[in-house]
């Protein structure tokens, strides 16, 4: 037990080293950008211009230090200058469950993943693997959103693994059915 929490302590900070050191670089890139003429516009009057192009990024809040996700975007306007803008967005993905479980298994991510989920939300959305999906029916699904990709993507990968383990445990049993009952 003791050895688990000494390995999430240094899984801790080397997240943190991890996170001053995005920053640093970060910072020198934002350098080199405002060089390129590539300001980040964060106030002032509303700025009309062209999308050139984006990028996936990251953003720290100043006052409580949590990184969130965001995307870059780099315009240029109509007078030939150009400005970067940064829009924060919430990293998610739909997860589906057995009918009428929905509610178990919120409970049971908001536990398991606490650090790591910002926000679980139910909601109904058509099911396109269905052969009838145009039929307009449709089932609840998780909705699991992130500050970052990165929880994203771990989260991710974790219920991978467990859906796998199901699935085998699935198919396992319901060829033992087909042996039972001779279907």
């Amino acid at each position: 037990m003791t050895r688990d929490i000494r390995k999430r302590d240094r899984r801790d900070n080397n997240r943190f080293s991890s996170n001053r050191r995005k920053v640093a670089v970060r910072s020198a890139g934002e350098v080199l950008e405002a060089k390129l003429g590539f300001d980040l516009f964060t106030e002032g009057d509303k700025r009309l211009g062209w999308l050139l192009t984006f990028a996936s990024s990251s953003l720290q809040d100043q006052d409580s230090g949590r990184v969130y996700s965001c995307v870059d975007l780099y315009f240029v306007t109509q007078d030939g200058s150009s400005f970067k803008a940064k829009y924060k967005f919430r990293p998610y993905f739909y997860a589906a469950t057995k009918d009428k479980m929905e509610m178990d298994v919120e409970a049971y991510l908001r536990r398991r993943y606490e650090n790591d989920i910002v926000d679980i939300e139910i909601v109904d959305k058509e099911d396109l693997d269905l052969k009838n999906h145009l039929s307009g029916l449709q089932k609840s699904y998780l909705k699991i959103s992130f500050d970052t990709v990165q929880q994203l993507m771990q989260v991710k990968n974790d219920l991978l693994r467990v859906v796998e383990r199901n699935k085998s445990k699935f198919d396992a049993s319901g060829a033992y059915d087909s042996i039972l009952h001779g279907k």
